[in-house]
């Protein structure tokens, strides 16, 4: 499966896709999530690659009877192709999100029109076509992240305001980054889960023409302010072949378009220079219908503490779950200048899942912001605090005593 993510503003278009292509159980890495057709029409995919082989075919062969006017009509050859194809298409028991939707564009040089639309249906079911709207639009698997529509909605908004104006590169930037914020707020598993690629491309496209970035992306992961994870990755064009390239790895991944791809039975091909797949997991600290996450940084003359409070959600028809992305502060404090002893009582940053009892949560979300800090009262409502801070922390050994 696949997500692509959309911000339109009148005839300019942001696009986020990924690179990921899901054969039953089986995901690789290695797609383009575009393809064109002449230089009339192009469309990012979402959905079967399988499936849009099939369309791709189809889409080149009625070419010459598509136009301006009946691109995005449900009456047009291209829905009427395109639907039969979705509604035979066989759908088996271990494929795991049989959808198949789009976002076109057809660019016609004699009037200076552009036309931008939106195709969206399920294998074996149908399809539906309509012009694509101003605001944001998310298709695939990834349109199943809790409340994605909403989140993007908020934060493209935010991300105008501050800029000013709508500067389409920056925008599908800032759009790729609050993806990778919400997937990995959901847990790192949910890469999987939704069948997405943990890195992402970006595009524009407006009345101009089509234009997909390749990028060299050079730096660190920081947790709690601390230098993590280094990265050194590029997307980009070499001999006319399009790569994804892990330079501290020599890991390159050819990359083929969906109107192309051949599967060739590679197994587990993930392309993660980031390291967005790996690292904590709030579905590991699952307590009931709860989720309660630590977050701690401990700088040179502070220590900072948030916990916040979410839940798992079950998505997809209930195939799975994830950590729903938006967490809500339940717990805020930094202090400055502490004693080293009790400095170093903290340890050092990190992120860590709390375990509270049923019969004990409300207690704890009355008292947390007032005792963050307060190593015997945290012991006394957290089942695996002394897990983490018992060593150092004697309130926490007299307690499990």
């Amino acid at each position: 499966m696949t997500i692509v993510a959309a911000y339109k503003q009148g005839d300019t278009v942001s696009i986020v896709s990924d690179f990921r292509a899901s054969f039953h159980v089986e995901q690789v890495d290695a797609i383009l999530k575009y393809f064109q057709v002449d230089d009339r029409m192009g469309f990012f995919t979402a959905g079967s690659v399988l499936a849009w082989k099939e369309a791709a075919d189809h889409i080149r062969s009625i070419a010459n009877q598509i136009n301006v006017s009946n691109v995005a009509t449900e009456d047009g050859p291209l829905h009427s192709g395109l639907r039969r194809i979705v509604e035979r298409f066989p759908v088996s028991k271990r494929d795991r999100y049989p959808l198949f939707g789009g976002i076109g564009v057809y660019w016609d040089k004699d009037t200076q029109q552009t036309v931008y639309f939106e195709l969206r249906g399920e294998l074996s079911q149908g399809l539906l076509i309509r012009p694509l709207q101003d605001g944001i639009t998310v298709l695939g698997s990834g349109s199943g992240i809790p409340g994605i529509q909403e989140l993007l909605t908020q934060k493209i908004q935010y991300h105008l305001i501050r800029n000013q104006g709508f500067y389409p590169k920056d925008a599908a930037e800032y759009l790729r980054n609050v993806l990778k914020g919400a997937m990995k707020a959901c847990g790192p598993s949910s890469f999987e889960k939704f069948g997405i690629s943990p890195i992402f491309s970006i595009a524009g496209m407006n009345p101009s023409g089509f234009r997909m970035e390749g990028e060299e992306l050079i730096g660190h992961l920081y947790s709690g302010g601390v230098k993590g994870h280094p990265y050194h990755y590029s997307f980009e064009r070499v001999e006319n072949q399009i790569i994804l390239n892990n330079h501290l790895s020599n890991t390159t991944i050819p990359l083929q378009d969906v109107s192309s791809f051949q599967h060739n039975g590679t197994i587990g091909l993930e392309f993660d220079p980031e390291g967005l797949t790996t690292g904590f997991d709030p579905m590991n600290y699952v307590s009931g219908d709860v989720i309660y996450i630590l977050s701690q940084d401990v700088g040179p003359t502070y220590v900072e503490r948030r916990v916040c409070k979410t839940h798992p959600v079950a998505c997809m028809d209930n195939r799975f779950s994830v950590a729903d992305p938006q967490y809500q502060d339940i717990g805020y404090r930094v202090v400055h200048n502490l004693p080293q002893k009790e400095k170093d009582s903290f340890q050092q940053t990190l992120t860590i899942g709390m375990i509270v009892k049923p019969e004990n949560r409300a207690a704890f979300e009355q008292g947390i912001h007032e005792n963050i800090m307060n190593h015997e009262w945290l012991c006394q409502f957290v089942e695996n605090y002394a897990d983490i801070f018992g060593s150092n922390v004697s309130e926490c050994k007299e307690s499990g005593e």
